[in-house]
């Protein structure tokens, strides 16, 4: 199992992982809690869970009025948006572009190794739909992300007012005959591809 804390759901970014070898207890889950916070220099307001023992439980309870902090569990009614539905989109991508693709190791300090080279390719190459194509990283250094600098045009009598795919981003005045795009991996993952474009002498 893993558990993720996000600050919020503007950038998108994981604050903390862990791993378990079972399903953890209560005071697991607080010790993980108390060490991203530490470890991040600040205090959520709210802690968006679901309504496992783990977080239902008066010791869980306890601990969130001490740190004053606000538990809030997710609605199990089927006509309401979950409230756990960015993190679980989250886990559904890890699983989907990395899990099922490598051959899971057996030993926990490898599988906390493959998790991290996933969160760092997420956090600084991985275009976001939900961040108009931006990077979790892009949104928290802030400035004009990849996505809305000026875009690269090779074909000569193209409109420059045409629109192109969103975000829209103006048209370069330099012209390029010839681009070559570059694919490039994190690290030697082949699964985690960083994808550029270039302009060819």
């Amino acid at each position: 199992m893993d558990t993720c804390l996000r600050r919020g759901s503007v950038h998108r970014r994981v604050l903390g992982f862990t791993l378990f070898r079972k399903e953890p207890t209560s005071r697991q889950i607080r010790e993980f809690l108390g060490r991203v916070s530490a470890k991040c220099r600040a205090r959520p307001k709210y802690i968006v869970s679901d309504k496992g023992p783990q977080f239902s439980c008066a010791a869980f309870k306890a601990w969130c009025r001490r740190k004053g902090v606000r538990p809030r569990y997710a609605s199990t009614k089927d006509d309401r948006p979950r409230a756990t539905a960015v993190i679980e989109r989250f886990i559904r991508s890890a699983k989907d572009e990395w899990l099922r693709r490598i051959a899971i190791p057996l030993r926990m300090r490898a599988m906390r190794e493959r998790v991290a080279a996933y969160l760092l390719w997420f956090h600084e190459s991985r275009p976001h739909q939900g961040l108009r194509g931006r990077t979790p990283n892009e949104m928290l250094r802030g400035g004009k992300p990849a996505n809305e600098r000026a875009r690269i045009e090779p074909r000569a009598r193209w409109p420059a007012h045409s629109p192109c795919a969103g975000p829209r981003a103006r048209r370069s005045t330099k012209s390029f005959s010839k681009l070559s795009m570059l694919v490039r991996f994190h690290g030697s993952n082949r699964q985690l591809p960083i994808v550029g474009v270039k302009r060819v002498a």
